[in-house]
């Protein structure tokens, strides 16, 4: 990043936190890190005081020869730090906007709670995007409704597209940097929490779509274990097709990266040289010009071979540790919305990118078939057949089982197999509103999308929804907050002493028959939400990934699931 950006950065951020000074101030928390104050807040339903804690760094900036490097942990300091305002979001072409955006300076978490004397349960989001946008500001994540259930909410950045996820086997350039971003932001919670009034023994991680895939790899990483108890993933897990690239292809799409800058390099050191003084901004650009812009920077596996500083994350493919029960066992929550699709199909979204990385896909698949499945070209034909057909239902119904509903729902067959002694909570979300996140891109399309079930749990300013707490909406966002707040409270989101009237079924472990709580205005327990021709591409992808994922060389002995 040149001066001039730098400078930029540090002038928006001085000038948003000089606006906000005439804000009542919270005392001094003496945390371990350092002293910090925060700002007095309300919520918006029923005014319920709470304390802000903004822009807090967690590492320090990633510039210069620690950019694509494993995060630095931040140094204690001595005068109060005046957490008023979020830091930076890191850099990105934004999502709904496609606008460059972001400063590498953006390492920095949020913290808010209702009181600082009593320790209770935390949850921790990790915020979706697709590893290439997104960020923890409380304008789209807003806290409110977590505060009135009386939990401690933290959220922060983490680095994106290359400069989280490059990886080229090179010990400056290791990969995952991003998820390690998230690691020492889980640690941080650990030391630091308590003095907020966070019981640091009753963190529940969670988050959406790239964030829950996240929450995943939380759960095969050895060195997350510890840092949580609990975790919740909302629309995606390490086994969706989207969610992880082989060390191969990260390789390839680095090159192709300099390619699409005009760079043609020598050898690694110089395609890292080069990578590293481009400024960020021109890499977040030039990015969506490799491979389809079908998050072409992924978490992967590393070579810790190469990893000098020891900090590697992930060494062996995700389908191989699901299936040797090789994970942090815990109590789990997962599930996926009605219509995922609905998202990506409105005017605004590049659908024809989508449509040519699945056929790609499904043309792989078939490529590695070894006679494991009965013809599986059928699925391939179909496929193409709904595209010609312009089937918009059809179209749905196959990329929901290719991106969503098979490889969650193979997840849950996984943890029901190995997470044993703990409840594993499965979910579907089919409530409807003209309240809907995926509505505000001009979106015509009616469904529960990927994406809409953030603005159920959080006080999204864009939504423009009432703030009436006895509107429908509401009072339904209530019961869904009410069900996630109560498994991080209790390992369980319906527990025998919770009041019926706030819902109005209790949830039950999902066990091997896949039981499944489909999430509406009335809620109902279900088993597994999925019909036969989705179970059919289950199967397939069960024994296609290890191959597809170049995680094993022969055929794994397969697991009874189905």
């Amino acid at each position: 990043m040149n001066g001039a950006s730098i400078f930029l950065c540090v002038l928006v951020i001085s000038f948003s936190q000089f606006l906000i000074t005439s804000f009542r101030r919270t005392p001094i928390v003496r945390a371990p890190i350092g002293p910090i104050r925060g700002t007095v807040l309300h919520t918006v339903w029923n005014a319920i005081e709470y304390s802000s804690f903004k822009g807090i760094p967690y590492a320090k900036p990633p510039l210069g020869d620690l950019r694509f490097k494993p995060p630095v942990p931040t140094d204690r300091w001595k005068k109060v730090l005046n957490a008023f305002k979020e830091g930076s979001v890191c850099p990105q072409s934004d999502f709904a906007t496609s606008e460059l955006t972001g400063c590498e300076d953006c390492l920095y978490l949020n913290v808010y709670t209702r009181e600082v004397t009593i320790l209770k349960p935390v949850m921790v989001w990790i915020h979706g995007g697709g590893y290439f946008s997104g960020y923890s500001n409380s304008s789209l994540y807003g806290p409110d409704f977590f505060l009135e259930a009386d939990v401690v909410f933290v959220s922060f950045n983490y680095r994106l597209g290359v400069l989280g996820f490059l990886a080229l086997d090179h010990p400056n350039a290791t990969g995952n940097a991003g998820l390690k971003d998230q690691q020492l932001a889980l640690q941080w919670v650990q030391n630091n929490i308590a003095a907020f009034g966070g019981n640091p023994k009753q963190v529940t991680i969670f988050g959406e779509s790239a964030g829950s895939t996240s929450i995943g790899f939380h759960m095969l990483s050895e060195r997350s274990r510890g840092l949580f108890l609990r975790s919740i993933s909302m629309s995606g897990t390490p086994l969706c097709p989207w969610a992880f690239h082989t060390p191969e292809e990260m390789i390839r799409n680095a090159h192709k990266l300099a390619h699409v800058l005009g760079f043609i390099p020598k050898d690694k050191d110089d395609l890292l040289n080069y990578l590293r003084q481009t400024p960020a901004l021109h890499l977040a650009n030039a990015a969506k010009d490799v491979d389809l812009n079908f998050l072409p920077f992924r978490p992967t596996i590393e070579n810790p071979h190469t990893d000098l500083s020891n900090s590697t994350f992930l060494t062996e493919c995700p389908i191989t540790k699901y299936h040797n029960g090789d994970f942090y066992h815990h109590d789990t929550m997962l599930g996926y919305t009605r219509d995922e699709l609905v998202m990506f199909l409105g005017p605004s979204i590049r659908v024809a990118n989508m449509i040519d990385w699945a056929k790609r896909y499904l043309q792989n698949i078939d490529k590695h078939n070894l006679g494991i499945i009965s013809k599986p070209t059928n699925l391939m034909a179909e496929f193409v057949t709904n595209l010609v057909k312009s089937s918009l239902k059809s179209l749905m119904k196959v990329g929901m089982d290719i991106f969503f509903s098979s490889p969650i729902d193979l997840t849950q067959r996984l943890l029901a197999k190995h997470n044993t002694g703990h409840p594993n909570y499965y979910y579907r979300l089919s409530y409807e509103t003209k309240y809907a996140m995926h509505r505000l891109q001009n979106n015509p399309l009616n469904g529960t999308a990927h994406f809409d079930d953030v603005g159920y749990i959080f006080n999204a300013k864009s939504l423009h929804a009432p703030i009436d707490p006895k509107d429908k909406f509401n009072l339904f966002r209530k019961k869904m907050v009410t069900l996630w707040t109560n498994f991080a409270k209790y390992g369980d989101p319906t527990p025998k002493n919770f009041n019926q009237s706030t819902f109005d079924v209790t949830w039950i472990d999902s066990g091997n028959e896949g039981f499944q709580l489909d999430i509406n205005t009335m809620s109902t327990m279900k088993k597994r939400l999925v019909d036969q021709k989705t179970a059919d591409y289950e199967k397939l992808l069960y024994r296609i990934l290890p191959m597809t994922t170049s995680c094993v060389k022969k055929p794994m002995n397969f697991l009874d699931i189905f």
